[in-house]
Parts: C-alpha cells; sequence; structure tokens
C-alpha cells in the first residue's frame, strides 16, 4: 500500500535539527565545565604549593622582610586568581545548566512530533487494513453469491 505523507514532516526535521544542535551544544557547554573545573584545580594545586614552599623557606628563616613581602603578595595574587576561576567556573556551570534546559526542550518538541507521526502511520495502517477487509468481504461476498447462483442452476 503507497504510503501517505506525514505532513509535519518538515516541522519534525526541523525540530531533529535543533536537539541535535542543541546537544552538541551541551557537549561543548559540559566540556567547558570541566575545562574550567581542572584550570581550578591547577590554580589550588599551584597556590598550595607556593604557599608550602614559602611557609619552608620562612620557618627555615631564609627569607628577607623584602623578599617575604614579595612573596606573600605573589600568594594574594595566587589566591585571586582562585577566585577568579571559581567564578569562571560558576559562570560555565550556569551556561550549562542552561543549555541542558534547552536541550531538554529541544528534545520534548522532537518527541512530540515523533509521536503525533507514529499516530499518522498507525492511523494510516488501520485505514488500509479496513480497506483491505472490505474488499476481501466483497469478494467473499461475490463468490459466495456465484456459488448459490452456481447451485440453483
Amino acid at each position: 500500500m503507497k504510503r501517505v505523507p506525514f505532513p509535519l514532516q518538515t516541522v519534525h526535521n526541523l525540530r531533529e535539527m535543533r536537539r541535535e544542535e542543541a546537544e552538541r551544544q551541551l557537549a561543548q557547554a559540559a566540556s567547558a565545565v570541566d575545562e574550567a573545573a581542572a584550570q581550578l584545580e591547577e590554580a589550588i594545586r599551584f597556590h598550595a604549593a607556593t604557599a608550602e614552599e614559602y611557609a619552608e623557606n620562612y620557618g627555615a628563616g631564609a627569607l628577607d622582610p623584602q623578599e617575604a613581602a614579595m612573596r606573600s603578595n605573589y600568594l594574594t595574587a595566587l589566591a585571586r586568581r582562585i577566585q577568579a576561576a571559581r567564578a569562571h567556573l560558576a559562570q560555565r556551570q550556569n551556561e550549562y545548566e542552561a543549555q541542558r534546559r534547552l536541550t531538554i526542550t529541544a528534545a520534548r518538541n522532537a518527541e512530540v512530533t515523533a509521536k503525533l507521526r507514529e499516530h499518522h502511520d498507525a492511523r494510516h495502517e488501520a485505514e488500509a487494513a479496513r480497506v483491505e477487509q472490505t474488499q476481501l468481504d466483497e469478494m467473499a461476498t461475490v463468490a459466495q453469491a456465484r456459488r448459490m447462483g452456481e447451485n440453483k442452476s
């Protein structure tokens, strides 16, 4: 039987493309979150290593006051770098969450037209089965009438 085209196929295709694009952007946002988290971890490790080295040198009395002040200022700058990295991570996480919501919406929209297409196909198949059954019934009726006519002769 000839397949009846789904009238909303173009809409469905567009929604599928939007879903796929949203999923790609979500993957990129997840990658950006991972990268920002790695940068934060690196900043924290570097700050801790620098602070440990400073503490060792300070405890050993190997620092003059000017060098101690410079290292203290450097640790402060590293602490600001950590704060900036945390803010950057929070921003990337917010972007990820926004993209996740967009992806969910795009997936739902695509699912709606997919279900509409399934219902359309099911209705068409049911109609085709009904027409076929009607034809078979008519053929059976004609055959029965022919047999009845042959028996009377």
